[in-house]
């Protein structure tokens, strides 16, 4: 030390005792009050009351059912089809469409309906590369239909038969008569019921019924 200088001492900055501590494990008190029924999962464990008997809110009606509706018709605006309204109106980013389309099975089902099961529901065979196929199917086809019942004139016209063609009915009429009738009215001539069209050709029919008659 230099002579004539006092002594300097060092002071720290902070009050606080600078001892070392070492770090001690914290304690936690177990509730050994609530015994665990699974030692190998602590998180099984649920202290939380069970309020099996808790009776708040309304009480769900028996008859209450989820149903389940699927969409396949992703573009179509359902406001525009139900309501007939939009109100994004031409802005709208799906097709505004209030036809309703019939499903694949419904048109199989009507099919079938028409049909019912056959696999020849008529007209005339143009071509077909088994012949006696088609000779048979003709002529199971004529022996089906009412030959007995059938007028010696035209139902519509009163005349003799020009083409005739039968309806699913099994009537008879002018290929003529018959297409002229269906523009105005698509029933049958005689009994009323629906045609949907279908106009098979009748000539041999008629020709059976003209050799019975000589």
């Amino acid at each position: 030390m230099v002579p004539g200088e006092e002594e300097k001492g060092i002071v720290s900055s902070s009050s606080n005792d600078t001892t070392s501590k070492e770090p001690s494990a914290t304690t936690a008190q177990a509730d050994r009050q609530n015994p665990l029924t699974d030692s190998n999962d602590a998180t099984k464990q649920s202290t939380l009351p069970d309020d099996e008997n808790k009776k708040l809110g309304p009480k769900r009606s028996a008859n209450v059912r989820y149903t389940t509706v699927t969409d396949y018709a992703t573009d179509v605006c359902k406001d525009y089809k139900i309501t007939g309204f939009c109100g994004f109106g031409d802005g709208c980013r799906y097709a505004h469409d209030r036809a309703n389309m019939k499903q694949g099975w419904q048109l199989d089902r009507e099919w079938e309906t028409i049909t019912k099961g056959r696999r020849n529901i008529g007209g005339t065979v143009v071509a077909a590369a088994n012949r006696s196929t088609v000779d048979e199917e003709n002529a199971s086809e004529d022996d089906e239909s009412p030959s007995m019942d059938i007028p010696r004139t035209c139902g519509l016209c009163d005349g003799e038969y020009k083409s005739p063609v039968s309806t699913k009915c099994g009537h008879v009429f002018c290929e003529e008569c018959a297409l002229k009738r269906y523009r105005k009215d698509p029933t049958c001539g005689t009994c009323g019921s629906a045609t949907n069209g279908v106009f098979n050709s009748a000539s041999r029919l008629v020709k059976r019924l003209a050799t019975k008659d000589g």
